[in-house]
């Protein structure tokens, strides 16, 4: 079994959504994943698609990796940001 970060990193590439791994927001056991594919800049609201997308990530990721994990899915402005802390 390799690193668990790579694997959750490699898992969320997998599943094809708008998240962007945000690099400089991640630590070893912190990863910043964010989301505006939808959202209304101008207005700065985020939108019910991308959320939706990040509440299915989110069931994934607790599906694949468990109790391994502690994922925070929030919306801030008109983005949708989702961070995974490995235990």
């Amino acid at each position: 079994m390799g690193n668990l970060r790579d694997e959750i990193i490699e898992f969320v590439k997998r599943q094809r959504t708008d998240f962007d791994f945000e690099e400089g927001n991640s630590t070893e056991t912190n990863l910043a994943y964010a989301n505006r594919e939808n959202g209304n800049i101008c207005e700065d609201e985020f939108s019910e698609i991308d959320w939706e997308a990040g509440m299915k990530l989110e069931k994934a990721l607790i599906d694949e990796f468990g109790d391994k994990i502690i994922i925070g899915l929030e919306p801030v402005d008109e983005w949708v940001c989702l961070d995974i802390t490995i235990k």
